[in-house]
């Protein structure tokens, strides 16, 4: 049956719908009539909004990249106690006010947004890599894998940079490279959680994590 539905649940929808057919069959099973079967829309509605696959292909990769930001956002708008008892209970969560153990919970919390923790973040990060992989040979993808890229570089550089300023990382850190070693490390224990499960479970991940932004302690108390 064909529904009759817009605005925002439409796209919600048809963001679904793009990725249970790429579970099931990849990115080119997720074409403009497939995508729209799927749905229970008719093709002709939702060419109305997408001309091509691409640019429904486009749409998918940008709605999936707001799921993930919505929830470190939800994370970083928590206060310091949230985080544990050390300094600024109650406190707005400026900078000024977080204790450093606070800080470093609260990156970590962010972070493990990032992974795929659950059925439902392992589900995305299937998503996300089969973007990334096309992007790489699909002109009108690449943009947006940059954007994405970039904006995940961006959050962690704001995340070491909390760190330093409450204190909970040395002053004179790298933070650019330690942004990039950051990067690094939690791409590839996404990958490898994705791959070979067996050899990396959730509790792993949240322990190597915790421990690189532990380690950035240097000599801090």
């Amino acid at each position: 049956m064909v529904r009759s539905i817009d605005g925002e649940a439409r796209r919600r929808l048809l963001a679904d719908a793009v990725w249970r057919l790429m579970r099931r069959g990849g990115l080119e099973a997720a074409s403009v009539r497939a995508v729209a079967a799927e749905a229970g829309l008719a093709t002709g509605s939702v060419r109305h909004f997408f001309a091509s696959q691409d640019e429904l292909h486009v749409f998918a990769m940008r709605e999936l990249f707001r799921i993930v930001t919505e929830r470190v956002q939800e994370v970083l708008s928590r206060g310091p106690a949230e985080f544990g008892p050390d300094g600024g209970a109650g406190g707005s969560g400026e900078a000024g006010e977080w204790g450093p153990g606070q800080a470093r919970a609260r990156v970590v919390a962010v972070l493990l947004e990032t992974q795929p923790m659950t059925v439902e973040q392992s589900e995305l990060f299937l998503v996300s890599t089969q973007f990334v992989i096309k992007a790489m040979l699909q002109p009108a993808l690449a943009p947006v894998a940059k954007e994405t890229a970039d904006l995940l570089h961006d959050t962690y550089l704001q995340l070491i940079g909390f760190l330093v300023q409450t204190g909970a990382a040395p002053a004179d850190l790298d933070v650019g490279r330690t942004a990039s070693d950051l990067g690094v490390v939690l791409d590839g224990l996404a990958l490898r959680r994705l791959t070979a499960p067996h050899l990396l479970a959730v509790e792993d991940i949240r322990d190597t994590v915790t421990a690189f932004v532990e380690n950035l302690r240097g000599d801090q108390p």
